[in-house]
This record gives structure tokens, sequence and C-alpha cells, in this order.
């Protein structure tokens, strides 16, 4: 283990190892910016395909609520109409009815004035304590105003429709329940009144936002006024409309979708609220068309809203731990990598130490034999050929130095002996050029004796003044052949090495 530690942590391959992982970190950011480009891409279209699917699952499920109570009123409707003549038993149908169906919270029986001649007006009306209470409640009124004058029984009086709606007549402390009025017909088809039932907009809050497609997304439900009528916050429930929970610093796009939501429209929208950024899906409310059942009127809105870091924060998750991955894994790889171009660069360090070695003069290194085919062992068997070779040249550059130095010696040796010569012929060339100065003088004055007094000169002094020349020049012959047969040789030699 201490080797391998070594191994990966040693200098030489440090530059080699930083040029792999800069590269491997490299192609490694671009793929995984591409990779978190896409996802992200993908990401976004999963939260708004989620956030599309959450406002229809919502809206399904408020319709099958709706459904439920309307489907639990009609049931109770055409057996009531049986025993119209039996006004004591209406209290038995509106206390069954809320008994039998857990999202109805209060039911309540109206006729129109004078519908039974002994009673000017006359309404059952059964009610939960609390919407989770099995406990009933048979108040006298339903609301604090009488039924004849309140809207939910005037206008289904007048159209003779049923429908959804939200009772005026509460206390500024209590939520505003959601009223189902279905209009009571005669044979004459003469509204003779009204059934309105109560359904807790808290359950339908609590039953809407369980299946939210994230911890901190809800849905909401509002009239054409903008009044919630579903709101996880019980406070927005109490007669608030959107546009009243709206801060005055918010910006103007949050106003836009929220006069876009009340208007009917179809859309999406980004906002901040408190330097959060949140999303905003909505459209109308729809009621689902079932054959045989009428579809009571109703003028509502659905919207979804989530933050959108509940989306981003699994793609940040997600960066975070590639990011973790991809680090570990870099260094992982930085420490293989220097295992392992330790070991397979080895040869190539043992080359440097004997270049080294080489270029300090030692030629006769030994350069290891090596099986291997790779690069390496390719460059370690070239490189021992590369010495083989140099170490030929080497010595037959100190066996051309040797002769060279032989030879130069040897030329030194005759060049000295030569100047010798040279220096003992001007010597002897100087004495016999001496020696010869008396002859040709004395050969001189007898010529120019001669020639001046020819024809005073007596034979006797004639043949003595010749006799004088023939020896001087005798003397001057002598010392010619004496320098002519002494240079000559070292004239030769001169001819043999020049």
């Amino acid at each position: 283990m201490r080797k391998l530690f070594k191994a990966a942590f040693s200098p030489p391959s440090l530059k080699l190892n930083t040029t792999a992982i800069c590269e491997v970190m490299l192609l490694l950011v671009v793929s995984l910016a591409v990779i978190f480009y896409f996802s992200r891409e993908v990401l976004k279209k999963e939260a708004v395909q989620d956030a599309e699917q959450t406002l229809r699952g919502s809206e399904l499920q408020v319709d099958n609520v709706l459904r439920g109570v309307e489907q639990s009123v009609g049931n109770v409707y055409w057996e009531l109409l049986g025993h119209l003549d039996q006004p004591d038993h209406m209290t038995t149908y509106a206390r069954e009815l809320v008994v039998c169906n857990p999202h109805i919270m209060g039911c309540a029986i109206s006729f129109v004035p004078n519908y039974y001649p002994d009673r000017e007006q006359f309404m059952a009306y059964v009610q939960r304590k609390k919407y989770d209470s099995p406990e009933l409640l048979t108040p006298e009124m339903m609301g604090d105003l009488p039924y004849v004058e309140q809207d939910w029984y005037k206008d289904a009086v007048e159209t003779g429709l049923s429908s959804w709606r939200q009772s005026r007549h509460v206390t500024n402390d209590e939520e505003m329940p959601l009223l189902f009025c279905l209009p009571m017909m005669d044979r004459s088809q003469q509204v003779i009144g009204v059934m309105a039932v109560e359904v807790s907009v808290d359950l339908l809050s609590q039953m809407v936002n369980v299946s939210k497609m994230s911890s901190s997304s809800y849905c909401i439900l509002i009239d054409k006024d903008g009044k919630y009528i579903i709101n996880p916050d019980p406070e927005k429930r109490k007669g608030k409309t959107i546009f009243d929970v709206i801060p005055e610093d918010a910006p103007s796009v949050v106003l836009e979708s929220a006069q876009a939501m009340a208007a009917g429209s179809t859309g999406n929208s980004f906002f901040y609220v408190g330097g959060e950024e949140y999303r905003l899906f909505y459209k109308p409310f729809v009621r689902y068309e079932v054959t045989g059942r009428a579809r009571p009127k109703n003028d509502w809105r659905i919207a979804v809203v989530y933050p959108t870091v509940d989306v981003t924060e699994s793609y940040s998750q997600l960066i975070y731990h590639v990011m973790a991955i991809a680090v570990g894994a870099l260094l992982l790889f930085w420490i293989l990598c220097r295992i392992v171009f330790r070991i397979q660069l080895r040869p190539v360090r043992e080359l440097t130490e004997i270049a080294e070695s080489i270029a300090e003069g030692n030629f006769n290194e030994e350069i290891p034999r090596t099986r291997r085919m790779d690069e390496v062992g390719l460059f370690q068997q070239n490189f021992r050929i590369m010495q083989e070779t140099l170490l030929t040249q080497v010595e037959e550059e100190e066996q051309l130095t040797k002769t060279l130095n032989e030879r130069r010696e040897t030329l030194r040796r005759l060049n000295d002996q030569a100047k010798d010569s040279r220096r003992v012929r001007v010597d002897f060339l100087r004495n016999v050029t001496n020696q010869m100065i008396a002859p040709s003088d004395a050969i001189g004055k007898c010529v120019n004796n001669l020639l001046e007094h020819y024809d005073e000169l007596s034979p006797e002094e004639a043949r003595r003044e010749a006799d004088t020349i023939r020896r001087e020049s005798k003397i001057i012959l002598g010392l010619l052949d004496q320098m002519l047969n002494t240079s000559s040789p070292e004239v030769r030699k001169e001819d043999n090495y020049g």
C-alpha cells in the first residue's frame, strides 16, 4: 500500500497526470453541462405536465364530490316527492341525507310561503355540529336571515334551475360553505320549494390538496368575482377574493394573472412573492357531462400554485450528487492515473537515468532488454540500438583521434628536424660564403690589374696574376663543391616530406 501511495504521489508523472485530468475534466464538464441543460428542460416539461395533470385531477376530484352530492340529493328528492303531504317527514329526509353523505354538513328543505296552509314559511334544516362529527343539530334558521330573503333561495325559485353557489349569509368569522340548490317542482312544473345542501369547503380543500404535485403546492377554486371557494388557508375562505391577498408591492404580472384567471382564461405564469418564485396554472372549471344528468350551472375557475423551487429542488440535488460523484471520480481517476503512469513510465525513468549517465561520459552504461511491444518498449529498444551505434562511433572517433595524434607527433618531430637542418645549412652557407669572400676579392683584384695594366705587365707578372686567379678559383670551386655536397641530401629530404 505504501508503494502504491508513493507511486501515486511522486512528482515525475505529475504533469502528465494533470494534463490527463484536465482533459477528462473538460470533457466531463461539457458532458455534464449538456446533460444538465437537457435535464432541466425535461424537468420543466415534466413540471408543466405534472401541473396540468394535477389541475385536471383536482378538477375531477371536485367534480366527483359535486356529482356525489348531486346524486345523493337527487335520490332523496325523488323519494321526497311522494311524501310532500307529510311535512313532518322532511326533517327525517334531511337527516338521512346528511348522515349518508360525509361531504354534506347540512341540508335544508324549504318550501315557498303558504305551501302548507297552516304554515306561512316552512323549512326543515339539519346540520352537523362539525363537518367530521356524527352529532347532528336542527337549528330553526339557516344563516342570519329568513330563508326566503337569502339569495340561494330566491335565485332557485326565480330560475327554476339547480346551481352551486356560496352562501353569503355567514358572519365574518365563519367560512362560506358551498351550497347546492335544487328547485322542487310539482306536477305542473311550478317551483314549490328548494332543497339546499351545504358542503364543507374545509373538507373539500383537504381532499383536493392531498394529491398535490409537491409539498408546497396547493389548489384553489374561485368564482367569477375572484372569491375563494377552495383554499388550504381557512382565513382566505372567509369571504376574501384573490385580489384581496395580492400585496401592494407585488409585481404587475401577479395582478394580471389574477385578472386573467378571474376572466376565465387558460394559461400559466411566473411571479415572485417574498423573493420566492411561483408558477401558476389556471383554467375555467369545467363540469363533465353525464348522459341523462343535468349539469348545474357554475362559473368557477381552478388553479394550481407551486413554488418553482419544489420542481428545481430535485434538479439541484441531482447537480450536487453528480458533482460530488464527479469530484470523487476525478480524485480516484487522478490517483489511479498516477499509479498507472508511474508503473507504465518506469522504463522511461530508467532510460532517463541512463541517458544522464551517458551524458556524463559513461557510454558503456548497460540498457536492459525488454519484451514490451508498446511505444515504451519500442522506445527502449531503439534507445539501446542508439547507444550501441553511439558507442561504435565513439570508439571509431577515439581510434581516429589516436592515429591523428600519432601523425601529428611524427610531423612535429620531422618539423623540428627540418628546422634544425635548415639552421645548420644556413650556418654552413654563411660560413662558406664568408670563406669565398677573400678568394673572390683576390680574383677581382687580379682581373682588374690585368685589365688596367695589360700593356704594362710583363709575361711573368701576367703569368703570376693568372696563377693567382687559377688558385683562388680552385678554392671557390672547392667551396662550391663542398656546399653542393652538403645541401643535396637536405634538398632530397625536403622533397620527400614536402
